[in-house]
């Protein structure tokens, strides 16, 4: 007969506290591992032992180091982004296992990012006005397009919307903005921020499409002029909506004002329909659109925000396009290659910051491969594909 197999000695809490920051049920874990739930629970109880073997699988299913949960009590970690998805005054909305991991990413790529940023001797990027919801939504939007030094002719010029996300974020990304494109269930976030802990970061949904991202992109970076993190799921649809979360609708209307600034889209509205907008039809709507490179759901909220079109057409145009919305097919693609993959994720920011700490020798080729999640043998392509104009998309 085998000799029995050693248990190991962990705290009960360090276990509680690494199923609960993943977002784990403990029915999950049961399932996982082929066991009785009450199994799990004297396990967090300190009522029964585990072995090596079902630590390293628990660790695996956390996605957690092995060596934390060895620890002697649970960490304290930083709080997670404000919860801007419900209204004031009712719980919270449940958070996936894979929004959690994407937070936890998020903060570890921060935390690098600040780090090296530092020992490189970069300057720390201004995170925050310090504004307020009651802030002037159109000069904010016009002083912020001037500090991103993106123009009217710029934006037209990119011929895609894939374009116009890249060089809006690598805009952002030129003052000192960490920006993420991370995977999460759209129905759990579009987007969050995170100011605390470091340089200020965006994540964006990378299962959003091209406009929505562009619009997330800037919805998140108005929370970082308000100087507060937040989770979302901000909504072209919803623009004009959210009065009762001021800072929401802020956040809504910033992103629209600095997408589509006002004058500009007189200037078009003119141009289309010389007599007024009341002669715009819905094909005008979608060419502004393409123009500006934001849904079409944008579109007429700055037209309405400028008075060019009244609430009642406003209302019925946002009804339509919910409706063909629900109606249209999804679209799948295949995945890009590895280095590819490593610039849409984390960004050319990023990315530049962790291969020059490389050439300078302040990391190994091994913490390379860590911060980037990239073999190797794949960093040469990185080097490549950062060389080239517009990549980080």
């Amino acid at each position: 007969m085998s000799a029995k197999t050693p248990k190991v000695e962990v705290s009960p809490a360090v276990l509680r506290w690494s199923r609960e920051s993943a977002g784990i049920e403990l029915p999950d874990v049961a399932k996982r591992l082929n066991v009785k739930q009450g199994t799990v629970e004297r396990w967090e109880s300190g009522a029964a032992k585990l072995t090596l073997r079902r630590l390293q699988e628990l660790a695996s299913f956390y996605k957690r180091p092995l060596a934390a949960l060895f620890l002697p009590r649970p960490p304290t970690e930083p709080p997670l982004p404000h919860d801007y998805r419900v209204l004031p005054g009712t719980p919270g909305g449940a958070m996936s296992k894979q929004t959690r991991l994407a937070i936890r990413e998020a903060r570890r790529i921060q935390a690098v990012a600040t780090e090296l940023s530092t020992e490189l001797g970069y300057e720390a990027a201004a995170s925050s006005r310090a504004l307020d919801v009651s802030s002037d939504v159109e000069g904010v939007a016009a002083e912020e397009r001037a500090r991103l030094g993106v123009t009217i002719d710029q934006q037209s010029g990119w011929r895609r919307s894939s374009m116009a996300l890249k060089g809006w974020r690598q805009a952002l990304e030129g003052i000192g903005i960490v920006v993420l494109q991370l995977p999460m269930p759209m129905e759990d976030a579009r987007g969050f921020s995170l100011l605390d802990g470091g340089l200020p970061v965006i994540v964006i949904n990378s299962r959003d499409a091209a406009n929505g991202r562009i619009f997330s992109l800037f919805h998140e970076y108005g929370h970082l002029l308000l100087g507060c993190s937040g989770i979302c799921t901000p909504h072209e649809a919803g623009i004009a909506a959210s009065r009762a979360q001021p800072v929401e609708h802020f956040c809504n209307s910033v992103a629209g004002a600095i997408l589509v600034p006002r004058d500009a889209l007189l200037a078009e509205v003119s141009a289309l329909s010389p007599p007024g907008g009341a002669q715009l039809s819905a094909d005008d709507v979608v060419a502004l659109s393409h123009r500006f490179h934001v849904s079409s759901y944008v579109i007429l909220y700055r037209l309405r925000a400028a008075h060019v079109i009244g609430q009642s057409r406003f209302a019925a145009e946002i009804d339509q396009l919910q409706s063909r919305a629900a109606r249209a097919p999804r679209r799948r693609s295949g995945g890009p290659r590895a280095e590819r993959r490593c610039l849409q994720r984390r960004g050319a920011r990023f990315a530049s910051l962790v291969l020059e700490a490389k050439s300078r020798g302040i990391i190994t080729y091994a913490d390379v491969a860590d911060c980037l999640s990239l073999r190797v043998d794949r960093l040469a392509a990185l080097e490549k594909l950062l060389g080239r104009s517009g990549t980080g998309g």
